[in-house]
């Protein structure tokens, strides 16, 4: 009997723990139309989203430029933005005084913003998910350069929860 005893001793004292069974994630609350939309737009990743859109680049040489250079240089011109003196494109005194023309080193000016971002409605979500719309305001330059594209554009993004509150993940 004291022998059995011991056995069982042993056993219960060398049997693993077993673990508590793993508790379920509680379920994520729903993302309402409502919240999307304020959090969308009021959110830096939209204004982060396609910003590239929102400049364009200029040659600082005529002899430099492509087609869709040519035509920008042209439009700017136009403008009053820019002028020639023989291969070189120089800044006239509106583009000298204003802060998005940006002159680097290497022979390009880049200019932005020309647009900025319209945030437009929630058209639907799917659990983690919102489809909306926006679409670009162009600014004195981009009117002047019928640029970029001013059509209602379409997106999605991807919230996360982090157990008090949702917030943009990403943008596609």
């Amino acid at each position: 009997m004291k022998r059995l005893a011991c056995i069982a001793l042993v056993f219960a004292a060398c049997a693993r723990e077993q673990p508590a069974p793993a508790k379920a994630p509680p379920p994520l609350p729903t993302l309402t139309i409502a919240q999307a939309r304020e959090i969308l737009a009021n959110a830096p990743e939209l204004g982060e989203y396609q910003f590239t859109n929102a400049a364009v680049s200029l040659p600082m040489k005529k002899s430099q430029m492509n087609a869709p250079a040519q035509d920008l240089a042209k439009s700017l011109r136009a403008a009053g933005w820019i002028a020639f003196s023989g291969d070189d494109v120089v800044l006239t005194p509106k583009a000298k005084d204003d802060k998005r023309f940006l002159v680097r080193a290497n022979g390009f000016t880049d200019i932005v913003p020309i647009a900025k971002k319209e945030f437009g409605d929630v058209i639907s979500v799917d659990k983690d998910k919102a489809a909306f719309t926006w679409r670009w305001v162009r600014n004195d330059i981009g009117k002047a350069i019928g640029k970029p594209d001013e059509t209602e554009q379409h997106a999605t993004a991807k919230f996360l929860y982090d157990g008090k509150q949702w917030s943009v993940l990403s943008i596609e």
